[in-house]
């Protein structure tokens, strides 16, 4: 069987200058278009049910908590090392420096930059423009407060194209890799908690919430679960290659759902809703006769379409299919929601990785599926319902150790630990006065603002007058955190009655 993980550690081995045109491996690129179709297209075709037998016994060993957060650790410190191969110590300071200004760029032109200083969180006014970029900022600003933070400074990335940070470019961290663990930045915590807004309390309540309705196992449907739109192509963009890979990919792996559906309805239900996106209606895009099979079999004209699911459902489902959210996103913020079900999680086979991927496994975390096999496996756990119990129970066990709302600020907190102590952050950010001064011949100081509970697009984050006192640009250095403690046992207290008892609203 070939699996994406497969086939992502065996391209990691490449060097990364073997594409002169690499665009520090993103997918736009010829490496990133022949990449999509090799780990994205071929793979998911090629996938099948082939460990049946095994797959009794590999549920059966037990995950433990450390296992799977040093698999975690150690893609994050290659990822580190990526970009630079030896630390910057003590002695290297001008290296240091060097690093920092190179993440400032020209006078701020990126504005993507985030600041986390003595647990306050910096951000310029436009970093607020990027839908995803605020969320972000509110739980890195919200684990500062609930666990205490290193000081650094960093490029940010939500797009779903990997992120920048090698060939000389600043670090940057991402929220994912749409093409695999070898592309270049630092995979964080995607924002989609929270209702969408990285507020790490209101999560914790949505999960005290969904665990009050959870069905238990033995009575839920015995049928593998989707709904997901298609993206439309009304002025027939996706005309070549490169664009069927580039925009097109969620699309293929959506029809390929879709079609098991037809060919196995009492073991699949996965059906396309419009939502703000076009018609059920095949085929979407013009790729047929590009991708191999665009249709996945089925004639043009066929109505892929369902009726649309709430949550109720999926919690009654013991099988829940995950695939690419958007036309070519490379997760779906579903995902962060499937784990705590309790249901056995089914990842359609696809290259994208996010920040705890590192830690799952085939067999006991979740299941690798594809247009050919997800409807072997229900069979088979239908057939041994231990198996897909603990599957199912496995499957929590991800959520309670990875994403739960202190799980998800203690990986922020790895994260700032290692890239200050690989880069020599701490070297610059911990001198107020020294920070200061580069920020004002680096950067732009009339921008910067403090992060603050994100409600909306309409309310932005408060921009610091030049004389504010916890402004980092202040001469001297801004003053120091004082409110702290206070902040961090408001914070605890939030989170604990949060998820105890509920203390927030959606908005």
């Amino acid at each position: 069987m070939l699996r994406w993980a497969v086939l992502i550690k065996a391209a990691a081995a490449a060097p990364y200058a073997a594409d002169p045109g690499c665009g520090c491996h993103n997918l736009n690129s010829d490496w990133g278009t022949e990449k999509m179709f090799e780990r994205g297209y071929a793979a998911s075709l090629k996938h099948r049910a082939d460990d049946l037998e095994e797959l009794r016994e590999r549920s059966k060993r037990t995950l433990a908590a450390k296992e799977l957060k040093k698999a975690m650790s150690e893609e994050l410190w290659a990822s580190l090392r990526r970009y630079r191969k030896a630390p910057i110590t003590s002695t290297k300071e001008a290296e240091a420096e060097a690093e920092v200004i190179k993440v400032l760029g020209e006078k701020m032109a990126n504005r993507d930059v985030v600041l986390v200083l003595n647990n306050r969180v910096y951000v310029h006014r436009e970093f607020y423009d990027r839908s995803k970029h605020p969320g972000h900022a509110v739980m890195v600003r919200e684990a500062a407060q609930l666990l205490g933070v290193p000081n650094v400074i960093y490029d940010f990335a939500s797009e779903t194209a990997g992120a920048a940070g090698c060939n000389k470019r600043p670090i940057k961290l991402s929220i994912n890799k749409e093409l695999g663990y070898d592309q270049c930045g630092i995979m964080v915590p995607n924002s989609y908690f929270g209702n969408g807004n990285g507020n790490l309390t209101l999560w914790g309540n949505e999960n005290r919430e969904q665990d009050a309705k959870l069905v238990p196992f033995a009575k839920r449907v015995p049928k593998a679960l989707y709904r997901g739109s298609l993206h439309p192509d009304p002025e027939h963009l996706f005309t070549n290659r490169d664009a069927c890979s580039r925009v097109a990919f969620g699309n293929y792996a959506r029809i390929q759902a879709f079609a098991s559906s037809f060919d196995h309805p009492r073991e699949v239900d996965a059906k396309c809703t419009t939502g703000h996106h076009g018609s059920c209606i095949l085929p979407p895009p013009s790729c047929i006769g590009i991708v191999e099979d665009f249709n996945s079999g089925l004639k043009n004209n066929t109505d892929v379409g369902g009726k649309y699911l709430d949550d109720e459902h999926y919690r009654n489902h013991k099988y829940l299919l995950n695939l690419p959210g958007a036309a070519s996103g490379s997760y779906s913020k579903n995902l962060n929601h499937l784990w705590r079900t309790g249901a056995v999680v089914m990842q359609w086979v696809h290259p994208f990785v996010e920040w705890y991927h590192p830690a799952l496994q085939h067999g006991r975390t979740h299941l690798d599926v594809s247009r050919f096999s997800v409807a072997e496996y229900v069979k088979a756990l239908e057939a041994d319902p231990a198996t897909a119990q603990r599957l199912g129970a496995n499957a929590r066990f991800v959520h309670d150790t990875l994403l739960c709302p202190t799980c998800l600020a203690e990986f922020l907190k790895e994260a700032f630990e290692a890239l200050n102590t690989h880069l020599g952050q701490h070297l610059i950010l911990d001198d107020g006065r020294r920070l200061a001064k580069l920020l004002r011949e680096h950067g732009d100081c009339a921008t910067w603002a403090e992060v603050d509970q994100f409600k909306g697009h309409n309310t932005l984050p408060r921009l610091l007058a030049e004389d504010d006192p916890i402004h980092p640009c202040r001469k001297g250095g801004p003053i120091a955190n004082k409110n702290w403690q206070r902040d961090h046992d408001a914070m605890v207290q939030r989170l604990t009655q949060a998820q105890a008892v509920g203390i927030e609203k959606r908005r």
